[in-house]
């Protein structure tokens, strides 16, 4: 995967998020984002996370399997450092 491949999110907006637990709307800038993708970074920063996207919700009802950009969809991530995003944060999973 090159950098230019990478998934990438803009938190839109943060619906829970607890210390395992991260439920949010969000936008793809970059890449493909699947259940699975493993986000380990904030952009511009040095906040430590590790989620994984379990589940991408288009509407409600609709679940599917693959967000690409410009979409966006309410993604739900388990993993650490959840509780440490906020809106307009840009994950990456490099």
């Amino acid at each position: 995967m090159t950098p230019t491949d990478a998934a990438q999110l803009q938190i839109v907006e943060v619906e829970l998020a607890e210390a395992d637990t991260l439920i949010v709307v969000a936008r793809c800038l970059a890449g493909t984002t699947r259940p699975g993708t493993r986000f380990r970074r904030v952009r511009n920063t040095a906040q430590p996370i590790n989620l994984t996207v379990t589940e991408l919700w288009r509407y409600p009802g609709l679940q599917v399997k693959a967000l690409d950009a410009p979409h966006a969809a309410r993604v739900i991530l388990t993993g650490t450092g959840g509780d440490l995003l906020r809106p307009a944060d840009l994950i990456q999973d490099t």
